[in-house]
């Protein structure tokens, strides 16, 4: 009687040490899980900071190269503009971070420079390349320091340092609005007939207050209004039917047609 009862109570206790066995096992198997898990965490965060670190330390050492910084700066394409007066204006520098420089930031600051039409700022390399299309001078008011340009806008020649001057005098062209229209209607005349003309001067007939004299270089004194302007681009062709001694030329937009007179001591 007592031996079975003392049998079934060591199968108890057995049962008992087997449970809390079995328990401390899955415990301690929970720790080492966390542990691990604990530790792929921080592993990996010692990764990603030293990937930042590495990062950082590269872009750094890239930012203070030569590499990424403006080593020259190169301007094409204007004529009257100085190239030192257009970096200036760019803002550009040498030394400065390449990348910093994009054509976006840059159309505020042309803005500034009626004389400028287009331009476009690029990289390549570390070379800063600055292409301009300027506006045509098509001569310098009387009396003044200030040019008319082919967009009809005026502008102080002084003040924009211009390597190349005006060659052209406009006269009797005081009124805005006349300079707008004179503009225009010289929009189309090739920039070869330019070079010839010495003096635009504003006259008057009978039948139009408006009418203009072109004084050109070979001593002819061309008569026309603001449509007949644009028929200077034959002036050669037309000479060719014209009297040489005649230095006084009318020509008609109307009929698309020139004539020539002598000219009088008055014209």
């Amino acid at each position: 009687m007592w031996s079975r009862i003392d049998s079934g109570s060591g199968a108890i206790q057995l049962e008992q040490k087997d449970a809390i066995s079995s328990v401390t096992e899955s415990l301690k198997a929970r720790k080492r899980q966390k542990r691990q898990k604990l530790l792929r965490i921080y592993m990996w965060r010692v990764f990603i900071l030293s990937l930042i670190a590495i990062a950082t330390v590269t872009l750094h050492q890239l930012d203070v190269s030569s590499y990424t910084r403006v080593s020259d700066i190169i301007v094409s394409g204007h004529q009257s503009l100085n190239s030192y007066s257009i970096i200036e204006q760019s803002g550009v520098k040498p030394g400065q971070r390449v990348w910093l420089i994009h054509d976006f930031f840059q159309r505020q600051r042309w803005s500034q420079m009626p004389l400028i039409r287009k331009a476009k700022v690029t990289t390549k390399g570390t070379m800063v390349l600055i292409s301009i299309e300027e506006h045509r001078i098509l001569g310098q008011l009387q009396n003044s320091q200030h040019v008319l340009l082919q967009n009809g806008q005026t502008m102080d020649q002084e003040s924009l340092n211009l390597h190349l001057r005006a060659n052209t005098l406009i006269v009797g062209f005081e009124d805005a609005v006349l300079q707008e229209k004179l503009a225009k209607s010289f929009e189309k005349v090739h920039d070869g007939v330019m070079m010839y003309i010495s003096e635009i001067h504003r006259t008057s007939v009978s039948y139009d207050d408006a009418m203009i004299m072109l004084l050109l270089d070979d001593g002819n004194r061309v008569y026309t209004d603001f449509a007949g302007i644009e028929l200077m681009n034959e002036y050669r062709l037309i000479l060719n039917h014209l009297k040489p001694e005649n230095k006084c030329i009318w020509l008609d937009a109307l009929t698309r047609a020139a004539s020539s007179v002598p000219c009088d001591g008055n014209d």
